[in-house]
């Protein structure tokens, strides 16, 4: 009876330090992960940011997308801001 209890404590000690061990290798995968998507992230800017230092027409095409992007993205947003504006002092 007395070993079986020293041995049931005992598995129970060796679930418990499994059980952290495990939990510690699930962070650090996690951290791994962060840390890849922070490096392609830093690698794709860099590249990016070469690329227009360099390459003129490249540099021309990005700066004539961007424009047309920000041209056609900001009238909605104005209109969006307004909309909220008046909806506000419609519950005022």
């Amino acid at each position: 009876k007395i070993v079986s209890k020293a041995l049931s404590r005992r598995r129970a000690r060796s679930k418990a330090i499994l059980a952290i061990e495990n939990e510690l290798k699930r962070e650090r995968r996690k951290h791994a992960k962060r840390q890849l998507k922070l490096v392609v992230l830093v690698a794709g800017f860099t590249y990016l940011v070469n690329k227009l230092h360099r390459d003129k027409r490249f540099r021309r095409n990005f700066v004539e997308r961007v424009r047309r992007a920000y041209s056609s993205i900001v009238p909605h947003c104005s209109l969006a801001i307004r909309w909220l504006n008046q909806r506000r002092k419609a519950v005022l």
